[in-house]
């Protein structure tokens, strides 16, 4: 080889020196670089754990020296109740030549302890030892502060749903996917089958169509944030619930539906204990009208006594007449034309009796308001012309949609209120009225009386509660039942010279 080829050959080789020596310099400005700016505190530890370098950014966090944190000076800055799991991940860490990722409370210049997080990592020589650790530091304290908040909400959320037998969802709209509580146990054995189809196939079919065709249209609208329905689910056990359910939708900036939070109420246990309710009602409403009708017995008795006598004595009558002289059957037919009326005037007081005790279930028809005040008023004034009591009565066509049997016991009662009240009064006046208004029709039943006790005046429709000596004190607690379960109102009030007003309103159909 020539001089000139071995003096190119070295120059080449020179050449190249240079460039590794340039790179590495650029490197480990690179490097050096990063270190001093990199907002995680950059740190190198030797074998025995002793920091031998640290990045500014230690200063910037803590506010304290680098002088203070070489060497095994770091371990005064953790938390005595984190130290020992900080150490155990870093003896693990060197006994496997790994890594370990550690957060821990770290001690600032003003005596402030913030979460920190460091992962650090080992390298081993050539004897498998560990020779040095680098790590990096960064603080973590807004995020856990906000993990912790996080956690307690979900924490709140799902005892809240631990509280309540409602099963609380989550839907993702685009992609159908849906969380329950764990409520949702009752209705599915595996929650995770608990998808949206499974949903619309537990409504009942009767049901099924309305609910979901209302769902659909709502979240196809762009308008509205909340979305109700009532309908029946069907439960593990096969039966059907009834429930209500509630939802509130998030919509995109398009409009677009994109996520739904709801909650499905059982009503079932709401709707048996109405149910029951309304049968004791009735059951009530039915002792009242018996309670009544004891009330009025001896009345009754003398009422019935006075037809049925008659009625005998015109048939006497008559078979004198037709065994004295058989030509004059006519006046003996006239004789028992009147038998005849007496008899059906008994008949028909025990019909007007029978109807009022009838237990039958509620049945709400179209009536004339007249015709039932009229017909009330036959049975509440039996004997009041031998009490003396005058009644005038007003009574106005309204047609209205009512359980003819109940609105006759409110008459009844409130017209046998106004009688007992005007027993001892020199003027015993009772003036009943039926009149149309705009939407409502009233009934006022005013008497002549001693008017209302002012100890009662605000308990008068409360059960249980009356000025009488031998009354229940539920006949006007259940007038007010009746008529406001028909939609109406009832009120009293005192009359400008003497007595009482019951009035009452019933909705007029049009």
């Amino acid at each position: 080889m020539s001089a000139e080829a071995v003096q190119a050959q070295i120059s080449t080789a020179i050449d190249a020196l240079s460039a590794l020596e340039h790179s590495a310099e650029q490197r480990d400005d690179h490097l050096a670089f990063l270190w001093e700016h990199s907002p995680q505190i950059c740190w190198i530890a030797d074998h025995e754990e002793r920091v031998i370098g640290i990045s500014k950014s230690w200063h910037e966090l803590t506010g304290r020296p680098d002088e203070e944190v070489l060497g095994t000076g770091w371990r005064n800055f953790i938390h005595s109740d984190d130290s020992d799991r900080y150490l155990d991940a870093l003896a693990e860490a060197r006994r496997s030549g790994g890594s370990y990722d550690v957060r821990f409370r770290g001690l600032r210049q003003n005596g402030e302890w913030r979460w920190l997080r460091t992962r650090g990592y080992t390298r081993v020589n050539e004897e498998g030892r560990t020779a040095f650790i680098y790590g990096f530091t960064e603080d973590v304290h807004e995020q856990i502060k906000a993990e912790t908040k996080l956690r307690s909400a979900i924490e709140r959320s799902r005892l809240a749903g631990l509280a309540t037998n409602d099963l609380i969802y989550d839907l993702d709209i685009p992609t159908g996917k849906i969380s329950w509580n764990a409520s949702i146990r009752d209705y599915c054995s595996d929650p995770a089958q608990a998808s949206l189809d499974w949903w619309e196939e537990t409504i009942h079919p009767a049901d099924r169509a309305q609910t979901i065709a209302s769902l659909d249209a709502f979240l196809h609208s762009a308008e509205g944030e909340r979305w109700q329905a009532e309908y029946r689910m069907r439960r593990l056990d096969g039966a059907y619930s009834h429930v209500y359910e509630r939802g509130y939708v998030v919509r995109g900036a398009d409009g677009c539906a994109t996520r739904m939070i709801g909650a499905i109420t059982d009503l079932t246990p709401r709707i048996e204990a109405e149910a029951r309710v309304k049968q004791l009602q009735s059951e009530l409403i039915h002792v009242s009208r018996l309670s009544a009708m004891g009330a009025m017995a001896a009345t009754l008795a003398h009422e019935l006594n006075q037809p049925l006598a008659a009625a005998n004595n015109w048939i006497g009558v008559a078979r004198v007449l037709v065994q004295r002289a058989p030509e004059i059957s006519g006046q003996a037919g006239d004789a028992l034309e009147e038998a005849r009326a007496s008899i059906q005037r008994a008949g028909e007081i025990i019909r007007r009796i029978r109807a009022m005790l009838s237990r039958g279930g509620e049945k709400r028809e179209i009536h004339d308001l007249r015709d039932i005040v009229d017909e009330s008023l036959r049975l509440a004034l039996l004997g009041s012309g031998v009490s003396g009591i005058a009644c005038h009565r007003r009574l106005e066509s309204a047609r209205v949609r009512v359980d003819r049997v109940q609105i006759e016991q409110v008459v009844l009662n409130l017209v046998r209120n106004g009688i007992e009240a005007m027993i001892d009064r020199p003027r015993r006046e009772l003036v009943v009225a039926v009149a149309p208004r705009e939407t409502h029709a009233e009934v006022r039943i005013s008497d002549s009386g001693k008017g209302i006790d002012p100890a009662f005046e605000n308990t008068l429709f409360t059960p249980f509660m009356t000025s009488k000596e031998e009354g229940l004190g539920v006949g006007l607690s259940i007038s007010r039942t009746i008529v406001e379960a028909h939609g109406g109102k009832i009120r009293a009030f005192a009359n400008p010279e003497a007595g009482t007003t019951f009035a009452f309103t019933l909705p007029l159909v049009r």
